[in-house]
């Protein structure tokens, strides 16, 4: 599951004269509220917990999502009185059920990746980590210096300075942040933790080209009404990578199947180099046949505890799984989803998409991973080991590759 936590209970009083009937996340911009855009940019991130920390006309907020957005899980995090930024995140992490957590605010749209987000501050071993944004003349804000490891060595006050990367105020929290560190009810989590507990907390930072606004001042909030009016927010520009399975994360077994956790071996190059790839995609998936449950081999059950386990190992070293999805049939049944037929990829851009599909990828091991690639238009990458020696003469993928290592350069040709 991954959860993320809305801070919507500003008062906002910079528009009040504008929205005098309504809390700021609610806000119209070009014919939606804000919130609107920002939920629907976290349900293309694969969001599906929603916790808001509100306050300020509340029941405005409350009716609006129950109205727009009844099928999700929603939770709310109601304050009888200002509790700071720090004292909002504190209570909505009684909420959670993860280990991390998305914090946002309701005011601002920064639409990144979460997925590259969340891996590097797995990969770093943040307690938090901050979205920054290179600004130009960032007056309004202030801005970081960060080491060559994406350590935050300093938070600068606001200056006259020519550029600098600022707090875009995007968020990835460990959930057992204060569990330790004890605070009051009330504080600012800018001020009392990330400025002045910099040497306690391990805070890193993650950079970012995308596009930001925050709404919270007149001046972007009427720019905000002709800027969004003009872009088409949704997720058919995003890129997603299709990965198989054995042969690729694992070792492939010939004349067999993984039958059990013992027999799943990684293979080498997964938590070398993988992570660094698939951070670059919006989406990341695993598409693979099982024929071994058709065959009665192993059950449904024991291949979801196998890929329970799969998912955890990968978690670990920053490479996040949006879905695997398998197809159990034997051949002979002649399905619509066993690869090299398409099914398992159309299904994915039916839960997730649309995509960007000529740029997005597939790596396979088997001439029927390249030629499912093909037929739906993604690029096609094969891998070679020691044991499909005779792989890819006729189907003929994009790239090939032996190791990981080469995807660097692969990413570099197809600019992701």
């Amino acid at each position: 599951m991954r959860e993320a936590i809305i801070l919507a209970g500003g008062l906002g009083t910079r528009l009040r004269h504008l929205v005098p009937d309504l809390p700021k996340a609610l806000a119209p911009v070009a014919g939606h509220p804000f919130l609107h855009y920002l939920m629907t940019y976290l349900l293309e991130q694969n969001v599906d917990h929603f916790i808001f920390s509100i306050g300020y006309k509340k029941e405005a907020i409350i009716e609006f999502v129950n109205r727009n957005f009844q099928h999700l899980k929603c939770s709310f995090v109601e304050e009888d009185s200002p509790l700071g930024t720090g004292g909002a995140i504190k209570s909505a992490l009684k909420y959670t059920s993860e280990d991390l957590v998305f914090v946002l605010n309701a005011d601002t749209y920064f639409p990144i990746s979460l997925n590259y987000f969340e891996a590097e501050c797995r990969r770093n071993k943040f307690q938090i980590s901050i979205a920054s944004k290179l600004m130009e003349k960032p007056y309004r804000y202030g801005t970081l210096d960060v080491d060559h490891n994406q350590r935050v060595l300093q938070f600068k006050e606001k200056a006259e300075i020519s550029s600098g990367f600022i707090n875009a105020g995007v968020y990835a929290l460990r959930t057992n942040l204060f569990e330790e560190e004890k605070m009051p009810e009330v504080f600012s989590f800018e001020k009392d933790v990330l400025e002045k507990k910099l040497d306690l907390f391990s805070i890193g930072s993650s950079k970012f080209e995308e596009f930001f606004i925050d709404i919270g001042i007149e001046e972007d909030f009427i720019r905000a009404q002709s800027l969004f009016k003009n872009m088409n927010i949704n997720s058919k520009n995003k890129r997603a990578l299709f990965l198989d399975r054995d042969g690729v994360i694992n070792t492939l077994i010939p004349n067999d199947y993984v039958k059990t956790w013992s027999e799943f071996k990684f293979c080498d190059d997964v938590f070398l180099h993988l992570a660094d790839f698939t951070k670059r995609f919006d989406f990341v998936f695993v598409i693979t046949n099982q024929q071994c449950i058709g065959k009665k081999i192993i059950t449904s059950d024991t291949l979801d505890r196998i890929h329970d386990m799969m998912l955890i190992e990968l978690k670990s070293v920053g490479v996040i799984l949006n879905k695997i999805y398998y197809c159990p049939h034997v051949t002979a049944e002649n399905c619509d989803c066993r690869k090299p037929k398409t099914g398992m990829l159309k299904q994915a851009v039916e839960d997730f998409g649309p995509f960007d599909i000529q740029n997005s990828v597939f790596i396979g091991d088997s001439d029927s991973d390249i030629q499912a690639a093909k037929e739906f238009g993604l690029i096609s990458i094969g891998k070679r080991h020691d044991k499909n020696h005779d792989a890819f003469i006729k189907t003929n993928p994009n790239y090939v590759i032996e190791n990981f290592s080469s995807l660097k350069t692969i990413a570099k040709e197809i600019k992701i």
